[in-house]
């Protein structure tokens, strides 16, 4: 069992009591986080969390800050620390200590992954005009963009006549291709007559 001031770890297979978080080093709080430990979590959260949002905020720079909702940091930050637990931990797992320059480094590599990602989904959403623009806008009958007049009327009026036109349209048809075929019959007739 842990407690926020002591932690104990295994050891070749016996518990034993450790120091105070505060005082452990990274390695010793990221492998307790690894082993699943609520105080080296809250620890690792303490140590990192604003240093990672100052990073996040180097990364956007002030203009594209300006330009996201007013709780980025948090956005992006639960982006973060969700990216440290999905798979297993697979991001903390794959921490070098021999290959790397410090956990620090490492964190804000995935930060300013996470602060890109989140600023290139905002980004990407259209500009929504907010709904008090919409009651100025004049309700002409929905006028086409092709030019033609507005339609006036209902929707439904307006397809039951364009469908009786085409229904006329395939009967003169009909009756057109009837006339032609009596023609050539006639013809026909008066040729084999003669």
């Amino acid at each position: 069992m842990t407690t926020a001031n002591a932690m104990k770890i295994e050891t070749g297979g016996r518990a034993t009591e450790s120091r105070d978080l505060t005082t452990r080093t990274d390695r010793e709080v990221l492998d307790a986080c690894i082993q699943k430990d609520d105080a080296a979590w809250r620890e690792l959260h303490r140590r990192f969390d604003k240093p990672m949002r100052i990073e996040a905020y180097k990364r956007l720079g002030a203009r594209l800050v300006a330009r996201l909702p007013s709780d980025y940091d948090d956005d992006i930050m639960g982006e973060f620390w969700l990216k440290l637990l999905v798979r297993e931990m697979a991001n903390l797992r794959s921490f070098d200590w021999e290959q790397s320059n410090g956990l620090y480094n490492w964190f804000t590599k995935l930060v300013c992954q996470c602060a890109t990602d989140y600023a290139g989904m905002i980004l990407d959403q259209p500009q929504f005009a907010p709904l008090r623009d919409a009651r100025e806008v004049a309700d002409e009958g929905g006028v086409l963009a092709s030019g033609r007049e507005p339609l006036r009327g209902s929707l439904s009026t307006h397809v039951r006549r364009f469908n009786a036109r085409l229904a006329a349209k395939a009967q003169q048809e009909t009756r057109q291709r009837a006339r032609d075929g009596r023609k050539r019959r006639r013809a026909t007739a008066k040729g084999v007559r003669s």
